[in-house]
């Protein structure tokens, strides 16, 4: 089965302090420069467990545009999508003992609009974080079989038949339906499963009428292992594919993403 992957690409400029910040002098701290976007993260973690996967994005016009698709052709994935006459987007993390700043530059020109010519028949699952109604519309007017998950945000209900799963953090469920009224949401779409990560309160999950709650493994200092949704995303399309449950799809992703918590960077360690 042929699966693709859709969404913008950034570099992310991470910024760490184990101090306080102060207010009016320069600190001196210590940073990194790295590859990032959510469903780049995804495509490159699955390629890493082994599965073949191609990406679909729009790509800035400067350097940094061609290191990220030899990145991804460096561990077979293909790559496609117009240029953009702009630079690559920038995330910017700036993190201390008693603040946490984060910045963007993404632009919504970065996600494939319903105008980019591709051929979406070729495929037999789609995971994206495009919100665009028009685009998700093109896709399934192109390969009316296709099977969707959705990452980060709730789509039309008149997509319902072609969404397969659903996979939203907390804050990006308050900010689409303005509760937390899982189940009830997840009725709407009823070919779909749908996951909340819930940071200290772990994972939710709910499909076919039934609904669990899965606490985390352990409890983390300066953050929760189940925030690293990318890796956690991964992690459960990895063993769907392999014609796993739900159950032991959630369990697994979530066993992954408290790896890569650990252990910061592209790489995910372990197959399993």
């Amino acid at each position: 089965m042929k699966t693709l992957i859709s969404g913008p690409v950034l570099i992310d400029h991470l910024i760490y302090s184990e101090l306080n910040i102060e207010q009016d002098v320069c600190n001196k701290l210590p940073n990194k420069l790295c590859s990032g976007g959510t469903m780049r993260n995804v495509a490159f973690n699955l390629a890493t467990l082994g599965l073949k996967v191609d990406f679909l994005s729009v790509w800035g016009n400067d350097d940094y545009a061609g290191i990220l698709k030899k990145e991804l052709n460096e561990i077979n994935i293909k790559v496609f999508g117009p240029t953009l006459n702009k630079p690559t987007p920038i995330y910017t993390s700036l993190s201390s003992l008693n603040n946490k700043l984060s910045i963007s530059s993404l632009t919504m020109d970065f996600y494939v609009s319903e105008d980019y010519n591709f051929h979406y028949s070729n495929y037999e699952w789609l995971l994206t974080n495009n919100a665009n109604p028009y685009f998700l519309s093109r896709v399934i007017k192109e390969n009316p079989k296709i099977s969707i998950i959705t990452c980060g945000f709730l789509p039309d209900e008149g997509f319902s038949q072609h969404i397969k799963g659903l996979i939203l953090n907390r804050q990006e469920f308050f900010n689409n339906r303005g509760n937390h009224d899982y189940f009830t949401v997840g009725k709407k779409y009823p070919s779909s499963w749908l996951i909340v990560t819930l940071d200290q309160d772990g994972v939710y999950y709910g499909y076919l009428n039934k609904e669990k709650t899965i606490p985390n493994k352990n409890t983390e200092k300066n953050g929760y292992p189940v925030g690293c949704g990318d890796a956690f995303t991964a992690g459960l399309y990895f063993k769907l594919r392999q014609s796993k449950n739900l159950d032991e799809a959630v369990n697994y992703a979530h066993q992954l993403a408290e790896e890569k918590y650990h252990f910061p960077g592209n790489t995910i360690f372990k197959k399993g």
